[in-house]
């Protein structure tokens, strides 16, 4: 397999944040997910973090969005415990927010 030939970006990313990502180059993979395959662009870029996945991934994948986000009804406290800090630690790293508790009215 190798490493992949990387061909020039020219486009401009930013992060969430505003912050600009460092991009390296786009290659293109054949993604398998769900019995489907399709042959999608994967932009490397520098630095640590999270893998994404983009807009331009989810238009061509049929995804079961439902399936994969839903929470069964009938929940264990700590596997719902285990659940939420790992959807947390998923999702804060796509969309970073800042939680803010306040008390009632």
């Amino acid at each position: 397999m190798g490493a992949p030939t990387l061909k020039r970006f020219d486009s401009r990313l930013v992060t969430y944040a505003g912050a600009p990502v460092n991009v390296k180059g786009v290659c293109e993979a054949e993604v398998k997910i769900e019995g489907q395959t399709q042959l999608l662009p994967v932009l490397v870029v520098g630095g640590s973090g999270p893998a994404l996945c983009g807009r331009n991934w989810l238009r061509n994948l049929k995804l079961n969005c439902e399936e994969i986000l839903s929470v069964p009804e009938e929940f264990p406290e700590k596997k719902s415990q285990k659940w939420m800090e790992k959807m947390m630690k998923t999702w804060l790293a796509v969309a970073p927010i800042t939680l803010q508790w306040r008390a009632g009215p």
